[in-house]
């Protein structure tokens, strides 16, 4: 099984959705030989000088 983790909701949505994972769980979709979530909020930002 291999995980995909997007930045937002909708990204991930789509990405399951090419990747053949249509079953909707709370937090992740899987199927096909995949996982894929998201996350919630900035996952990076900019470091001050």
């Amino acid at each position: 099984m291999k995980l995909v983790v997007a930045e937002k909701h909708s990204v991930g949505a789509n990405i399951a959705s090419v990747l053949g994972a249509n079953v909707k769980k709370q937090g992740y979709m899987k199927g096909n030989g995949f996982i894929v979530s998201w996350c919630v909020g900035h996952l990076i930002e900019l470091a001050g000088k």
